[in-house]
């Protein structure tokens, strides 16, 4: 068993817990990964930077059908995504390599350009 506590010494404070049968994920901030990595916990990191782009804000949340056509279309571009929601936001974290590709198609999407 470990405590952590893990300053916040920046604005960027994005954080998420998942917990499932085979493990736990952590999604955070850079600085807060170093900061465990720092901790020496037995963690494994993932190198690459994921940037968060918010769907949906608000109680009404994104409908089902609007994520399977985001996540189709972005898989068809070869574009790996990470959804998450909670109760009051939707998100899609991508590889921030790929981020300015997700937004353009994004707004493609929104316009119905994109076909």
């Amino acid at each position: 068993m470990a405590n952590l506590t893990i300053s916040r010494t920046s604005s960027d404070h994005f954080f998420s817990f998942t917990s499932s049968q085979n493990e736990f994920s952590l999604i955070l901030s850079k600085s807060a990964a170093e900061t465990l990595h720092k901790a020496r916990l037995d963690v494994a990191i993932n190198p690459s930077t994921w940037k968060a782009i918010l769907l949906a804000a608000g109680a009404s949340g994104f409908e089902n059908s609007m994520v399977n056509s985001v996540a189709r279309i972005l898989a068809q571009e070869q574009i790996c995504l990470y959804y998450m929601s909670t109760w009051n936001q939707d998100f899609i974290l991508v590889e921030a390599t790929q981020l300015n590709g997700a937004l353009k198609i994004l707004k493609k999407l929104l316009t119905r350009e994109y076909k």
